[in-house]
C-alpha cells in the first residue's frame, strides 16, 4: 500500500511538473529515462479517464431506440456495455493520439507533448484553437482543407480527443487511406474497425447510436485515396451520412478543385501558424537550446518576411528547424530546402567528427541513396501509397534497384531509411512516410533524373495529381525547361491552335476547359418545389493554362482574381431556385432520365436544348470559361515559347 501511495505521489508530482514546464526542461529535474516514463504513466492515465468517463456520460444521455433497450437489460449489462464502450475509446485513443514524428521518430508521443493548438475558418466562421463544441455549434458536417504539412491528421486527432473529453458521443476515427487496399464499403469498414478495437459488430448498442445520432465520425486523409476510388468513396459518405443523418461527421483533405458532392458539408480551411505559435512550436522541438533561440531571433528579426509560407506551415516550420541546426540559413525554393533537410538528416549523426562521411550500413553513398530511395518514392506514389507493409517496401526497393543497376540488400537500405535518415519511421508492422512530403520531393527528384521518353510516359499522370500533392510543382523548380518544352509548351499549342481553327472558337475552348457540367437535385423533404445545384469539373488544358499564367505572369493572375472576385458578386452562389430560369431546363433533365440518380453530367456540346441552356448558364456564372480568359493563356504561352526559343539561340550559340 506505501508503494502504491509514493508511486501515485510521485506521478503526481511530475505531473505538475510536465503540465507548466517545458518538455524540454522538465527533464532538469530528473534522469531522461525516468522522466520518458513519467510521461507515458501521465499519457496512459489520462487515455484511460477519458476514455471511462465517456462510456457512462454516453449510456446515461442516450436516448430513442437506445434508451429503450436499456430498460430492457439489468444493471450489469448496463455496466458491461459501459465498461465495453470505455475499454474501445481507450484502444482507439491510444492508436491515434499516440504518433511518431521527424523528431520522435523513435517511439510514438502523445500528441500533446508537441500539439499547438490550431485555427481554421470560412467566410462565416473563425475558429482560434478550434476545439469540437465550436464546431458543433455551427454545424453538423465538416470538410477541413489544408496544404500539404498544414497539420490537418495532427489536428484531427486532437479533435478526436477533444470530443472525448467533452462531447457525449461514440468516436469513430477511419484513416481513409487504409480503403487503398479494401473493397468493403464504407459503412462495412466502420463497422470492421469498431469491432476491431473491441466493440462487438453484432451488439445492437452500436446500431442504435448510429441512429440516434450518438456517433461522431472521423475521415482523415480524403485526399490520401487513390484517384480512381475517390468518387465512389465520396458517394459512400455522402449516402452514409443520408442513411444516419443525426450523426456528426469530420473529413480531412487537401485542397480539391472540384467540391461536387459536399453541397452537405461546411468547408473550413486550415489557418496558418502566427507568431506566437510558430514560437510555441519551435519550443517544443528537440534542438540545441543554443541555436534555438538564434532561431527564434532570426524567425522574429527576418524569415517571418522572407519565408512566411515556410514558418506558418508546422511540417515546413519543424524541416526549417532541422535545416537551421545543421546550416544556419534556410533556402528560399522548396526543392533546395527538401535537398538541405535531407542532407542534415544524412549527416545527423556525423556532424561533429570533422571530415568525415560515414558509409551507411547499406554501402551507398549518398548520390545512388536518393536515386534509389526516388525510384522507391515514385513506385509508391503511384498507388497513393505513403503507408505500406514491409514486403511492398522491399518489392519497390528491388524493382528499382533493378531499373538503376545499384545494388543493395533491401533489407539494410530500408533500415537506413528508417535509422539513418529518419525519411520513413515504423509503423506497427507497416513502414510508412515520415511525411508525404518526403514522398513527393524524392518523386519529383527522380523523374527529373530521368530520360525525356520516359518522361513522356508520366507526364499526364503527374500533372492530374497536381491539385493533391506539389511532384509537379517541385518539378517545375528543378527542371523548368524540361517540364516547358516536353509538356507545356506542346499541350497549349494543340489547344490553341484548335481554337483558332475552329469555326465555332468559343464553344471549341469551352470543350477543351471544361470536362463536364453537373446539375445535382437536392434531396430535402421540406424543399418544395425542388433545388438544384449546378457546378463543372475541369479539364487539364485549364490547369494547364493557370499553371503558365501562374509563372509566365504573377500580374496577370492577380487581374484573373481579381475579376473573378466582381463576376461573384454578381453571380455569388451556383443555387438553382424556382425562380431561376433555368430551373425548368433542370428539370426537364431529370425527367428524362430513367435511373432516379440525383445528378446529371453534361459535356459541353451537347446537341439539346436543355443542355445547352445548362451549360450556358454555367459559363456564366464560371467566369473560368469565358473567352476573355483565353487572352490571358494566349499571351502567356506566347511568354513562355519565346523564353524556350531565346535559350535554345544562346545554347546553339555556345556551341556555333
Amino acid at each position: 500500500m506505501g508503494e502504491i501511495c509514493a508511486r501515485m505521489w510521485l506521478l503526481g508530482y511530475y505531473e505538475i511538473l510536465y503540465r507548466v514546464s517545458s518538455i524540454e526542461y522538465a527533464p532538469i529535474f530528473l534522469s531522461s529515462e525516468i522522466f520518458e516514463k513519467v510521461i507515458l504513466m501521465i499519457t496512459n492515465e489520462d487515455i484511460s479517464k477519458v476514455a471511462a468517463d465517456l462510456g457512462t456520460r454516453v449510456l446515461l444521455s442516450t436516448g430513442g431506440y437506445l434508451k429503450e433497450l436499456l430498460k430492457k437489460v439489468g444493471d450489469q449489462s448496463r455496466l458491461q456495455m459501459a465498461e465495453n464502450l470505455s475499454a474501445y475509446t481507450e484502444q482507439l485513443l491510444q492508436k491515434h493520439c499516440n504518433v511518431k514524428t521527424l523528431f520522435y521518430g523513435d517511439s510514438p508521443r502523445f500528441i500533446y507533448d508537441f500539439f499547438v493548438y490550431q485555427d481554421i475558418g470560412n467566410s462565416k466562421h473563425e475558429f482560434q484553437d478550434v476545439c469540437v463544441r465550436d464546431m458543433l455549434a455551427v454545424g453538423t458536417r465538416f470538410l477541413i482543407s489544408g496544404i500539404g504539412g498544414a497539420g490537418k491528421s495532427i489536428l484531427m486527432r486532437h479533435l478526436l480527443y477533444d470530443s472525448v473529453k467533452s462531447i457525449d458521443y461514440m468516436p469513430v476515427f477511419i484513416e481513409l487511406r487504409d480503403l487503398n487496399s479494401s473493397e468493403a464499403s464504407l459503412f462495412d469498414y466502420i463497422l470492421y474497425e469498431v469491432a476491431k478495437f473491441g466493440l462487438n459488430i453484432e451488439d445492437p448498442t452500436l446500431d442504435a447510436m448510429l441512429s440516434d445520432g450518438k456517433v461522431m465520425l472521423f475521415l482523415d486523409g480524403f485526399d490520401e485515396l487513390k484517384l480512381n476510388i475517390r468518387d465512389s468513396v465520396r458517394k459512400d459518405i455522402i449516402e452514409f451520412a443520408d442513411r444516419f443523418p443525426e450523426i456528426r461527421i469530420v473529413v480531412s483533405s487537401r485542397p480539391e478543385e472540384e467540391k461536387t458532392g459536399w453541397h452537405q458539408f461546411m468547408e473550413f480551411g486550415m489557418r496558418p501558424l502566427s507568431v506566437d505559435k510558430i514560437e510555441k512550436l519551435v519550443n517544443f522541438l528537440k534542438m540545441d537550446d543554443t541555436k534555438r533561440s538564434q532561431f527564434l531571433v532570426d524567425i522574429k528579426e527576418k524569415l517571418i518576411v522572407s519565408h512566411e509560407s515556410f514558418l506558418s506551415n508546422p511540417l515546413l516550420l519543424t524541416l526549417m528547424a532541422v535545416s537551421y541546426s545543421r546550416n544556419a540559413s534556410i533556402p528560399t525554393r522548396r526543392h533546395l530546402f527538401y535537398e538541405q533537410v535531407f542532407d542534415a538528416m544524412w549527416n545527423q549523426h556525423d556532424a561533429m567528427k570533422e571530415n568525415f562521411a560515414r558509409e551507411k550500413t547499406c554501402g551507398l553513398h549518398k548520390d545512388d541513396f536518393m536515386m534509389l530511395f526516388g525510384g522507391v518514392s515514385l513506385h509508391t506514389y503511384k498507388d497513393s501509397a505513403v503507408s505500406f507493409s514491409p514486403s511492398v517496401a522491399k518489392q519497390a526497393v528491388a524493382r528499382s534497384s533493378r531499373l538503376l543497376g545499384i545494388m543493395v540488400d533491401p533489407d539494410l537500405f530500408i533500415g537506413d531509411l528508417v535509422i539513418a535518415t529518419c525519411m520513413m519511421i515504423r509503423d506497427g508492422i507497416d513502414l510508412r512516410y515520415t511525411h508525404r512530403s518526403f514522398q513527393e520531393y524524392f518523386t519529383a527528384y527522380f523523374v527529373g533524373k530521368m530520360s525525356v521518353d520516359i518522361r513522356t510516359k508520366i507526364w499526364n499522370e503527374l500533372f492530374s495529381r497536381m491539385m493533391f500533392d506539389s511532384v509537379f510543382d517541385l518539378l517545375y523548380e528543378m527542371e523548368s525547361a524540361s517540364v516547358e518544352s516536353e509538356f507545356l509548351i506542346p499541350r497549349l499549342r494543340n489547344m490553341i491552335e484548335e481554337v483558332e481553327c475552329s469555326e465555332d472558337p468559343h464553344l471549341a475552348y469551352l470543350k477543351r476547359v471544361v470536362g463536364r457540367v453537373i446539375v445535382q437535385k437536392i434531396v430535402d423533404a421540406e424543399s418544395s418545389p425542388e433545388r438544384y445545384n449546378i457546378s463543372w469539373a475541369r479539364t487539364n488544358e485549364l490547369t494547364i493554362a493557370e499553371f503558365v499564367i501562374r509563372h509566365a505572369n504573377p500580374g496577370w493572375m492577380d487581374k484573373v482574381n481579381e475579376n473573378l472576385n466582381k463576376l461573384e458578386n454578381l453571380y455569388p452562389v451556383n443555387h438553382v431556385d424556382s425562380e431561376s430560369p433555368i430551373h425548368e431546363c433542370c428539370r426537364k433533365l431529370f425527367l428524362a432520365l430513367e435511373e432516379g440518380d440525383n445528378d446529371v453530367q453534361i459535356v459541353p456540346g451537347a446537341t439539346g436544348k436543355c443542355e445547352q441552356e445548362v451549360v450556358a448558364f454555367a459559363a456564366r456564372h464560371y467566369p473560368h470559361m469565358f473567352m476573355s480568359y483565353y487572352d490571358a493563356i494566349k499571351s502567356s504561352f506566347d511568354m513562355v515559347n519565346s523564353k524556350h526559343i531565346q535559350f535554345l539561340k544562346g545554347i546553339d550559340s555556345i556551341f556555333s
